[in-house]
């Protein structure tokens, strides 16, 4: 068992916070309530350990103005969250201008 570096460690508050911070911006008087849960901090730590942290928090900057209806739904679920930041991803690199893209389709969502 490998134990998780500090480093890690500190990437992964710094994503929950810009998380957290994001989320209170377009949800005032909330809180995504599993970031404190063990299996959800789990998953944050995997996931930055391989993730460039800059690029993690500019992916939830770019969720946050996505008019879409997963927080209404799927607020406190990270792993959800986690695969439709990937999915925003691979949407922006494929050079896609973020305000053209179609977020149902991304999401696999019907209209």
């Amino acid at each position: 068992i490998t134990k998780t570096s500090d480093d890690v460690k500190a990437k992964a508050r710094t994503f929950a916070a810009a998380y957290v911070t994001a989320y209170q911006t377009r949800f005032p008087g909330q809180r995504p309530e599993d970031l404190n849960d063990g299996k959800t901090r789990g998953q944050i730590l995997l996931w930055i350990k391989d993730y460039p942290l800059d690029r993690a928090c500019q992916l939830i900057q770019a969720y946050m103005q996505i008019d879409i209806a997963w927080f209404a739904t799927k607020g406190y679920d990270f792993l959800t969250f986690r695969n439709n930041l990937q999915k925003i991803a691979q949407a922006l690199d494929s050079g896609q201008n973020p305000s053209n893209v179609d977020w149902n389709k991304v999401f696999g969502r019907t209209a």
